[in-house]
């Protein structure tokens, strides 16, 4: 139970995102995985698109190298929707972010060989550093709502945190794979 200093400390973000993450624990661990295969099977035919060959501006890349992170933020979220449960939140403790961060990772390792297949599509492992990077803010950020003590403060310095570490991922994905062309599978 949370006391009135902490109540006092938050505002309708941190009060409406647990709303939301209490809206989210009505859905089953078993309807959880169906989240998954149907997230799955988006990211599977987003990536069965093929590249225009033409190289477009350079924000471009970095904004459709930065798309990984939401995508797979969210893939992670669906995943930690099936993990099991402690006061109604996911049971995010050091194995459960283990395994979702496992589990985002072998799923965008199948995505990035998938696209490769793909005309004018590539394997990247920077690709796969933006996957990671945005599973893992989303996990940070959801454990931190999980906890009674969760503040307007912390969250933003959380959000804020995880749109940098994200952008660089998606800046490193977009000018270290074309310094190093000659290593085709950054």
């Amino acid at each position: 139970m949370s006391s009135a200093s902490d109540s006092a400390r938050r505002t309708r973000v941190v009060e409406s995102l647990r709303g939301a993450g209490d809206w989210l624990q009505l859905v089953p661990r078993p309807a959880a995985w169906a989240l998954v295969v149907a997230w799955l099977g988006l990211i599977w035919w987003l990536s069965s698109q093929p590249s225009d060959p033409t190289p477009g501006p350079w924000w471009l890349s970095v904004l459709w190298n930065g798309g990984h992170a939401p995508i797979y933020g969210l893939l992670a979220l669906w995943l930690a929707l099936a993990l099991p449960r402690h006061a109604g939140w996911p049971k995010l403790d050091r194995r459960g972010v283990l395994s979702v961060l496992a589990l985002v990772l072998a799923s965008g390792v199948l995505d990035e060989f998938h696209q490769s297949t793909t005309s004018g599509r590539d394997f990247s492992a920077l690709d796969l550093l933006t996957d990671l990077a945005g599973a893992a803010c989303v996990l940070w950020i959801a454990t931190f709502l999980a906890d009674d003590r969760a503040d307007d403060g912390g969250l933003a310095r959380r959000v804020i945190a995880g749109i940098a570490l994200c952008t660089l991922a998606a800046l490193s994905a977009t000018f270290v794979g074309q310094s190093f062309r000659e290593l085709a599978w950054l």
